[in-house]
């Protein structure tokens, strides 16, 4: 699953969007785009790779990265012209056993690579006129319907460019037995994310998108999507080794993944995705260079052909793209320049496990690896460095434009994922997680990603002594709204920009200041430097104490609140939400539900105290500190959708 894409040195490599967002048309050649998302001119096609000395390369780069980055195992395959040059193994499958890794035998989780095959098998289905890229997703489904939005149904075309508009969820996407995983349509229809933006217009990584492609699979061939994928694709490629399912059988012949901690391992928890087509494929690295093959050399791949050339270079042109000046989608593939070349390239990262597949379609050459150590920095390095070997290529220094330096002041601010949860209480993600700053050095030039970007024309950035570029959209004010990051391994990311205030550093002081109000008010009270007792009969009759009563109540049950959270936090495993939300978590949103009512009553008691004269200064005083903070808690609480059942 991409959700768990853990790329360490960069988000992304990036790019900002000024243009409105453009669907292209399906043309069997990838369009041309503009001056800085081109392959070099004159790129002519490498001659035959040397397999002792690409062999040699990778030893040599996994003995040192692997030892490096303390990753237990890993494999690659290396396919050109339709033959395996090269498939390598390192490392153990199994740190207890010390059973070393078989580039051939040994299986390895790959995750959302399973994209790029489910999208293969609609193409096939296109092909044979059970689907129709174009048609309304709802002329096919039964059980449920997808409303439109913006005036117009989601396609499935939509869904392979992950343009279809729907909302992120994480929660309760696998089980923990693979008995346990539900049917894709009873699935989809009790849990399919509601819609948030219209289709085709914005690229928003989408799993459940790919899920539903994978029920629109069943739906047009009348087999279950794990049946119709063995049987239509890995049986006729080859691919013995190869399953969308995970039983017993699978798990015999797979390595053993595990999670980073600290200079060591521990073995990562097995979670069977309830979104299959998304993220359940497992594969060995040899069965790997079979579909890139296929993929690569079409009826030539020496193997039987599960898809026309016609069909196949459909798939692999660009589809969407935010700016026609930089790298877009194409179906079940991300594109992207890199040295002077055009690759098409899908990761995947699921618990324990990381894979990147890369194809470089004019070269006819495909790369695959995988780990067992979910380290997504390992496999970026080798492709990177892969590239620099065999596709050597110097970047241009770009030349500053005029009025830089005030186009810079505007596009410099803090940007948020798209593809990030609206509805559900995932959304309180960001309360933790740092967003994306893209700064101003004030010398017209921008700061990202660790890189310095040089404006090369009216926003359209390009990096110092690199080929990544940044582009900004603006609105109707002239105000940069959105940013889309792609990147070679990561894939294409839409971003929009945020104020300051809604990000994780001010949300985690301003729960800070809550909960250092709610203690003090919770134990000391107006007028007595002693600990207070919550009801304090002695003093019932001397004054009005309903407001200071309940701003007291209503103090402790932030305390409650915090540690229901802190409870739910620790219930749920290594696993995360993947197997659902936990109960503590719900008790949590309804007693935060329950202390809106207490907010209330706070506000009725506290006019009341300020109207009576008998009510101290100190005690309308703590009254009120105490009612502003919990109806900014109460406010927070619902930005983040942590107030009630929020799935």
């Amino acid at each position: 699953m991409t959700c768990f894409n853990a790329v360490a040195r960069r988000v992304a490599i990036t790019l900002l969007v000024c243009l409105t967002p453009v669907a292209l048309s399906q043309s069997t050649t990838a369009p041309a785009i503009g001056p800085y998302g081109v392959m070099a001119p004159g790129v002519s096609r490498i001659g035959p790779i040397d397999s002792a000395a690409l062999a040699s390369f990778l030893d040599d780069f996994l003995r040192r990265d692997m030892a490096e980055l303390h990753v237990p195992g890993a494999v690659v395959s290396v396919v050109q012209d339709g033959h395996l040059v090269v498939a390598r193994g390192a490392g153990v499958a199994n740190l207890e056993s010390g059973t070393p890794v078989d580039a051939l035998t040994t299986v390895f989780r790959v995750g959302s690579i399973s994209k790029p095959f489910t999208a293969t098998a609609i193409m096939q289905l296109v092909e044979s006129g059970k689907l129709d890229l174009r048609a309304d997703v709802n002329r096919y489904l039964r059980a449920f319907k997808i409303p439109s939005a913006g005036g117009r149904p989601v396609t499935i075309a939509d869904l392979l460019t992950h343009t279809a508009g729907f909302d992120v969820r994480l929660n309760g996407t696998a089980s923990a037995t693979e008995d346990g995983v539900p049917a894709l349509g009873a699935y989809l229809a009790a849990s399919l994310p509601p819609r948030v933006r219209p289709p085709g217009d914005t690229i928003a990584y989408s799993n459940h998108g790919y899920t539903l492609l994978g029920h629109l699979i069943e739906v047009a061939s009348g087999e279950t999507y794990a049946d119709y994928m063995t049987r239509h694709i890995l049986d006729p490629l080859g691919m013995t080794r190869s399953s969308f399912r995970f039983d017993s059988t699978e798990a015999s012949m797979a390595a053993v993944g595990y999670d980073p901690a600290g200079l060591g391992h521990v073995v990562a928890p097995i979670v069977h995705p309830n979104i299959v087509p998304a993220a359940s494929l497992s594969m060995t690295a040899g069965d790997a260079a079979r579909f890139m093959i296929m993929q690569l050399e079409g009826a030539e791949g020496r193997q039987a052909p599960i898809l026309s050339d016609s069909m196949r270079r459909m798939m692999q042109s660009r589809q969407f793209a935010q700016d026609s000046r930089v790298a877009g989608i194409s179906y079940g593939f991300f594109e992207s320049f890199e040295n002077g070349q055009r690759s098409l390239c899908h990761s995947g990262g699921i618990h324990g496990f990381f894979a990147v597949m890369c194809l470089w379609p004019e070269q006819h050459i495909g790369l695959f690896a995988a780990d067992n150590g979910f380290r997504g920095d390992l496999l970026r390095d080798l492709v990177f460095e892969f590239q620099d070997k065999y596709f050597p290529y110097t970047s241009t220094s770009p030349s500053p434009t005029s009025g830089a330096a005030a186009r810079a002041r505007k596009v410099a601010g803090t940007y948020r994922l798209a593809a990030h949860p609206e509805k559900n209480l995932e959304k309180a993600g960001a309360i933790r997680n740092t967003p994306l700053r893209i700064d101003d050095p004030e010398d017209g030039t921008l700061a990202a990603f660790g890189d310095r970007f040089v404006e090369v024309m009216p926003g359209l950035y390009k990096a110092v002594g690199g080929d990544e570029t940044l582009a900004f959209l603006e609105d109707r004010r002239g105000v940069a709204r959105v940013l889309v990051t792609t990147d070679q391994v990561a894939g294409t990311q839409v971003w929009n920009r945020v104020p300051w205030y809604d990000t994780s550093a001010p949300s985690q002081v301003f729960l800070l200041v809550v909960l250092g109000v709610a203690i003090a008010a919770t134990f000391w009270s107006p007028g007595h430097r002693g600990r207070v007792k919550l009801f304090d009969r002695e003093r019932r009759s001397e004054r009005p104490l309903a407001a200071v009563r309940i701003a007291r109540a209503r103090a402790a049950g932030v305390l409650g609140y915090g540690i229901l959270v802190w409870l739910a936090a620790r219930s749920m495993g290594r696993a995360g939400l993947l197997l659902g939300v936990p109960l503590a978590f719900d008790a949590a949103a309804w007693f935060a539900l329950a202390c809106v009512g207490l907010t209330g009553a706070l506000g009725i008691a506290l006019i009341r105290a300020w109207r009576s004269p008998g009510a101290s200064r100190s005690d309308r005083l703590y009254a009120t500190v105490v009612l502003l903070i919990a109806v900014g808690l109460d406010l927070f609480l619902a930005h983040w959708n942590l107030l009630g059942i929020a799935h």
